[in-house]
């Protein structure tokens, strides 16, 4: 009798308590830990809890997921079933990374993303008496790639333009090297959060920046070694981790099979095994794209066909440009361009999804490992190949909706391939992966938690 008691009046106060919507911490890296949690509400109510935020484009991003409330009435992201929404199923980050742009945009809206990103999680509990009934919770949060400690520098020494990043609580960081792909520019966000993580990391520009040439095209590859002699004498570190992405992972391969003795540790996210002419304007196409002392380096050629990407409407197949890539990836002794690997003298992480539409990564980094372990690699090499993943596998990438979106365009745009969740995935299973690779190779000292 007493225990029915006990239990009558646990039950009436968790119907009568206040419901609370908790987001915990209040500001956080991303892919660092985020709770998401409704609490005080009746067992088995159903509780919708979406998130918003504007995004780089000036959209409003926006995410649902709806769950049950459990025995204890509570709702935690992280551990329950969300039964529709923009996402389904268990998913710690799901309302992050499967928000959607809305159709308006806002300019004077658009997230900087050197800054914090405010999101905005509400809550929706429906009444357990009048079902057309709800009550509202809202809780604001801020995730950001770059810590409160972490500076920027504009560099602009010699021919090097980039920007460094750096935290002003690490003495004699170990230090890091970013490069992009054929877009070009600078890959800020990702120099950001290393640094964030007690790095100093330089996002070097090769083209498609202010003062460097419009297209990837006769560069010349001691235009990186520059960049990396920087970094050595900046900060008084022997070596550099080098990181790069699709054409900069190409890069991230060829640069330390040329330089071995300034590299500590390569981290290549979906790269190429061959080296490829230049990119990407009418006039850089079957030019080289890199120099060394002044000579063209050996390149296998993008085929004619894929100089005007078009979307063939007759085609049965979706629209991807992989094939163009693939013999040549496979046969690199037949078509040219191989990048001599084993000439690396560093650990490797390789870093490709098997869904990928822009090239076949999983191919070259299949071919990469197979000609490393033919010629008896001295060290380690890591390799993660994420299914379901695309071009975009590994990155750290915070609206992913957007980017599969962009990629996947009908309007001549290149493709990226993967599915949003999948590439999510990649994102987020990935990043502790390579932060504990450049711990183990790249690290002088203990690096920041």
């Amino acid at each position: 009798m007493f225990r029915i008691l006990f239990l009558l009046l646990i039950s009436t106060k968790l119907i009568g308590a206040e419901p609370t919507l908790m987001v915990a911490p209040e500001s956080r890296l991303f892919f660092q830990p985020l709770t998401v949690k409704v609490e005080g509400v009746p067992h088995g109510s159903m509780v919708q809890i979406e998130a918003s935020y504007y995004t780089s484009r000036g959209g409003l991003a926006r995410s649902r997921g709806t769950y049950f409330a459990n025995e204890h009435g509570v709702v935690d992201v992280s551990e329950q079933y969300s039964i529709y929404g923009t996402y389904e199923g268990i998913e710690p980050f799901g309302l992050i990374w499967s928000a959607k742009d809305q159709d308006e945009v806002d300019e004077e809206q658009k997230w900087d993303d050197n800054e914090p990103l405010e999101i905005t999680f509400t809550a929706k509990i429906q009444d357990s008496i009048d079902p057309a009934k709800y009550i509202t919770l809202e809780k604001k949060h801020r995730s950001t790639y770059r810590a409160p400690h972490v500076v920027k520098e504009k560099i602009t020494e010699g021919a090097l333009r980039g920007e460094l990043y750096y935290s002003t609580e690490v003495k004699n960081p170990p230090t890091m090297l970013i490069m992009s792909g054929s877009d070009g520019g600078i890959y800020s966000t990702d120099a950001a959060l290393f640094a964030s993580y007690g790095y100093a990391v330089l996002a070097l520009a090769a083209h498609n920046y202010e003062g460097r040439p419009d297209a990837l095209s006769n560069i010349p590859l001691e235009y990186w070694q520059e960049g990396l002699h920087y970094m050595r004498e900046r900060f008084n570190d022997d070596r550099v981790a080098i990181l790069g992405a699709s054409r900069g992972g190409e890069l991230s391969l060829l640069i330390p099979s040329v330089y071995p003795e300034l590299i500590d540790a390569v981290i290549a996210f979906t790269p190429s095994n061959v080296v490829w002419d230049g990119c990407c304007t009418p006039e850089s196409f079957g030019k080289p794209a890199f120099t060394l002392d002044g000579e063209p380096v050996t390149f296998a050629r993008y085929p004619e066909s894929l100089r005007e990407i078009v979307k063939d409407p007759e085609s049965p197949f979706p629209h991807s440009i992989r094939a163009y890539f693939i013999e040549s990836m496979k046969k690199p002794e037949k078509y040219g361009g191989a990048i001599e690997v084993e000439n690396i003298d560093a650990p490797i992480m390789l870093i490709a999804g098997d869904a990928d539409t822009t090239w076949p990564a999983e191919v070259a980094v299949s071919m990469v490992y197979k000609r490393l372990q033919e010629n008896d690699f001295a060290h380690e090499v890591v390799k993660r190949i994420y299914p379901g993943s695309g071009h975009i596998a590994g990155a750290p990438v915070m609206n992913m909706s957007n980017s599969l979106e962009s990629g996947n365009s009908d309007d001549g745009g290149i493709p990226l391939g993967g599915t949003v969740k999948a590439n999510a995935h990649s994102a987020h299973k990935s990043h502790p992966e390579q932060l504990a690779f450049l711990e183990k190779y790249a690290a002088h000292q203990p690096i920041m938690e």
